[in-house]
């Protein structure tokens, strides 16, 4: 009996052994395979940090690429809405215009005529006046010949006064008196900001007054667009489907300016802040053709 009992308190003895011989096993293969992991962690982190250098530079060369192919695409679709103007007001003016003083000529030789030809005479020449009138329209949207023979200011108080008059929205403006003396290159940015900033005011700010303000600061020339509308709310303003607000960014940009778009502070509305310093955006010497022009309106 005791010879038994010995035998089963050896047994016992040795299953316990193994047992912690094993657990230690499990433990040790534990610690080992966290001590790899961390070891193979603190390794991608020591390539991570030698690389992060490199990786940020390639990243910022990439966006400075692309903001800048961007900005190259802005220009070349306005050189090329310039040329499509210039040859709509060259070719396709002076053919329309031709044409409407043949027609004028040719309607006076059969002035005599029955009622129902000099009724056809007059759908054609009412015809043509609505093709000249289009031109005119398709010009002025392409590229703004105010903008081009008068400056920026002339052409600002057109658009705001284009954009406001069928829509009911009560509009006031505050420009200087003097010609800007801005390169025509960067004026037609700070006129498309303008342009999309009323357009959004038009179309979705439900607004019933807006103000339209440049000033002169000693170092920037700002445009500010404010109005009493409902607002723009922060998803749109941070959305990537906003292209509108993007392509305003990336305009002012291009001009090493700002752009700001925040609620007022009455709580009410909007106020868009463009931005743009004089050492980019200023001409040598304004042209006395644009002085004598301005002065005449």
């Amino acid at each position: 009996m005791t010879q038994s009992l010995r035998n089963v308190t050896a047994i016992v003895g040795r299953r316990f052994t193994v047992g912690a011989a094993c657990t230690f096993v499990n433990y040790s293969t534990l610690i080992l395979g966290s001590a790899v992991s961390l070891a193979a962690g603190f390794a991608a982190a020591r390539v991570w940090g030698e690389r992060r250098p490199a990786a940020a530079h390639a990243l910022r060369e990439r966006v400075s690429t692309l903001s800048a192919l961007s900005t190259h695409l802005q220009q070349q679709s306005e050189a090329e809405k310039y040329q499509l103007s210039r040859l709509l007001h060259d070719e396709l003016g002076g053919l329309l215009v031709a044409t409407k003083m043949d027609i004028v000529w040719l309607k006076r030789r059969l002035d005599g005529t029955d009622s129902e030809v000099r009724t056809h005479w007059e759908r054609v020449l009412q015809s043509l006046e609505q093709a000249l009138a289009s031109k005119s329209q398709i010009i002025e949207t392409l590229r703004p010949t105010l903008l081009d023979n008068l400056g920026l200011v002339p052409a600002l108080r057109w658009l705001l006064e284009e954009s406001c008059r069928s829509t009911g929205v009560h509009f006031e403006h505050r420009f200087p008196p003097e010609p800007l003396p801005v390169l025509g290159g960067q004026s037609i940015a700070l006129f498309r900001v303008a342009q999309e900033a009323l357009s959004n005011v038009v179309r979705h700010a439900h607004a019933r007054h807006v103000l339209v303000e440049v000033i002169q600061e000693e170092d920037y020339l700002v445009l500010r667009i404010r109005d009493d509308g409902i607002g723009i709310s922060r998803e749109r303003l941070t959305s990537q489907d906003s292209h509108g607000l993007s392509a305003m960014r990336l305009r002012m940009s291009a001009l090493d300016g700002l752009l700001s778009i925040e609620p007022n502070a009455t709580g009410q509305g909007t106020s868009v802040l463009a931005r743009a310093p004089w050492s980019s955006i200023r001409a040598q010497e304004p042209s006395s053709d644009n002085f004598r022009n301005a002065e005449a309106l």
